[in-house]
């Protein structure tokens, strides 16, 4: 529990919402052995995003994925599958697998059936195991018998392999022809353990009053795909919704990067070209990173418009996160504090001083300490 000075930087939110979901994912219904776990712990995390959405709408969802994703793809591309069974201690697999991953193989499920049938998988699972225990051909099952699909490959390269694809793909534009060619790559090396990805995935391209979206399957090392458009698109985006765990690397000119940056309409996109803002110390990017910072209407946005000034580690960087430090959300002024002390600099030191003399909230108050660890002088 905390008290209302840590304001919305602290939150048991959602550690209730994931033992809440254990009532029916590990108590009515709970995995048959250790190398099941994913179906209990992969469950209550996706059933915490779950709740984000039903409470605060899809952008905080998408954002709560970004960071599951995050919870994998920070880690090497493991070659342990989700289920597995050579493990000393059961505690070795409550890890990213289990957690992350697992509520990113059912976040795919979803996408891929819609949020109605989705549910009604839920619904089947549990009353047809109730009181019982259970393993993953239980609920390839279910999904089976409701869809009517298979779902042998899907289980097999997500849950009974594992890794994860790692794309690198790259945009082409043929005036000429008024053709776009999109190469895609696995980077990945398949071996017994991490295989070649079959991957449906949606590409989106936006004009300044167009949109098409046309679907393409990855499932070579490499390979060209062409597109006939009107003319050439604004941005090009690979899985615009959000529907696949996977590390992919998009290579698109810098005014495609930047007009990605500002669309409002398509949230993760923004991050996306906002990290990769982040590796240029540019002018026209700092401005735009700068401007997100103080006017996008999506606390995540800002957050990571201040993560990405801070990684630039630049003069015209930290004028830009120091002329932004009055914010009206509390995520993103500790954010903006955070990585304000990543600069020596008097006026960090400044800065830090004047929070802890008069911010009450102990978080802020702890951050803005621990950044004057470089200075060292008679006041402290």
């Amino acid at each position: 529990l905390f008290d209302q000075t840590t304001e919305t930087l602290r939150s048991s939110q959602d550690l209730v919402a994931h033992e809440l979901a254990h009532q029916w994912f590990g108590d009515l219904v709970t995995c048959k052995d250790w190398s099941q776990i994913w179906l209990n712990e992969g469950f209550a995390t996706y059933f915490e995003a779950l709740y984000r959405e039903s409470q605060a709408g899809q952008d905080e969802f998408r954002y709560a994925m970004l960071k599951k994703m995050g919870g994998w793809l920070n880690n090497p591309n493991d070659p342990v599958a989700i289920v597995h069974r050579e493990y000393d201690r059961p505690m070795q697999q409550f890890g990213y697998r289990a957690y992350p991953k697992g509520a990113w193989v059912l976040h795919m499920i979803r996408s891929k059936i819609g949020a109605t049938a989705f549910r009604r998988m839920m619904k089947t699972f549990l009353e047809r195991h109730r009181y019982q225990s259970v393993d993953t051909a239980d609920l390839a099952k279910v999904l089976e018998d409701l869809t009517g699909t298979p779902f042998d490959q899907f289980f097999d390269q997500w849950v009974y392999h594992g890794g994860h694809p790692d794309l690198s793909a790259s945009f082409h534009w043929d005036s000429q022809t008024k053709m776009a060619r999109l190469t895609v790559q696995q980077k990945q090396k398949p071996t017994d353990h991490v295989l070649l990805f079959r991957l449906p995935l949606t590409v989106r391209f936006k004009g300044r009053d167009w949109t098409r979206d046309v679907g393409i399957t990855v499932d070579a090392i490499k390979e060209d795909f062409y597109f006939s458009l009107p003319r050439r698109p604004e941005i090009v985006r690979l899985d615009p919704d959000f529907t696949t765990l996977m590390r992919a690397e998009m290579k698109i000119p810098q005014d495609m990067l930047l007009k990605q940056a500002n669309d409002t309409t398509d949230i993760i996109g923004q991050i996306l070209a906002i990290r990769a803002l982040g590796k240029k110390d540019s002018k026209q990017s700092i401005e735009l990173l700068g401007r997100q910072l103080t006017t996008s209407t999506f606390y995540g946005v800002r957050i990571e418009a201040s993560k990405a000034l801070g990684s630039l580690n630049s003069e015209r960087a930290l004028s830009v996160l120091l002329a932004a430090t009055e914010q009206s959300d509390p995520r993103v002024f500790h954010q903006v504090l955070s990585d304000v002390s990543r600069f020596y600099d008097p006026q960090v030191r400044k800065e830090a001083m004047d929070i802890i003399e008069h911010h009450q909230n102990p978080i802020v108050q702890a951050t803005a300490i621990t950044s004057l660890a470089p200075y060292q002088d008679e006041h402290l």
